[in-house]
């Protein structure tokens, strides 16, 4: 027979998840963030990074970037943020249920290793 998985998200089972989707259709969707300004006092004159984080999930831009001693930080357009995301929706709602995502400003304390200072 068919076991459901047993493993826990946040306090609901893997099985009681897929329930929420059950006669609902998913639709991927590409979204990608481009000409970002960030300014907050908490980044001022700091090796920051850019990323996006949905529960234990993240990802974000490849590039650093400087911000000015003001507390400003500017990733231009070519410094784009890419975020691929399944939405469900039935047809009886019309609408997509939500997903929440976050955006993180990241300081680079050193190769490999942030610390987030604002989200």
């Amino acid at each position: 027979g068919i076991v459901p998985r047993t493993h826990t998200a946040k306090g609901r089972s893997w099985a009681m998840h897929s329930l929420f989707r059950v006669g609902k259709k998913s639709t991927k969707f590409d979204f990608e963030l481009s000409s970002v300004e960030a300014i907050h006092s908490a980044i001022e004159g700091k090796l920051v990074t850019l990323r996006w984080v949905r529960g234990s999930k993240s990802g974000g831009t490849h590039k650093n970037v400087l911000s000015t001693p003001d507390g400003r930080a500017i990733w231009s357009a070519a410094d784009t943020m890419a975020l691929g995301v399944t939405l469900y929706r039935s047809d009886a709602a019309g609408a997509f249920d939500a997903k929440e995502y976050r955006i993180a400003v990241d300081e680079v304390v050193r190769a490999g290793a942030t610390t987030t200072l604002a989200s």
